[in-house]
């Protein structure tokens, strides 16, 4: 299924083959926004157990994030979940053609 959402525009840069930079628009599904649809309009929902569970993991084996985000999340009102983001592109038929480049960004819950 699509997600019912607008795409935002975003105005980047790319530099061509020849070193010559242009401006253009791409449409972009803001991973903050596609969670806010899940939470909203799915009903996501974590059990708040499940999440101390995990970071309490993650904080007997020293796992850096937790430790250092630990006074964060003991400030926090209600659970911090933990959000993954990752990016990544990949050229569409000519490779050296910068126009016809994808860029996906994953937003994941490790939970």
């Amino acid at each position: 299924t699509t997600l019912p959402l607008e795409p935002s525009k975003v105005e980047v840069t790319i530099k061509m083959p020849d070193d010559v930079s242009t401006r253009t628009t791409v449409p972009v599904q803001l991973p903050c926004k596609v969670l806010e649809y899940l939470l909203r309009e799915c009903d996501l929902k974590i059990n708040d157990k499940l999440v101390h569970a995990y970071w309490d993991h993650l904080e007997k084996r020293g796992d850096d994030i937790a430790v250092q985000s630990k006074q964060l999340r003991a400030l926090a009102s209600g659970c911090v979940w933990p959000l993954g983001l990752h990016g990544d592109e990949a050229a569409i038929g000519i490779i050296n053609n910068p126009t016809n480049k994808v860029i996906g960004i994953t937003l994941n819950i490790p939970l």
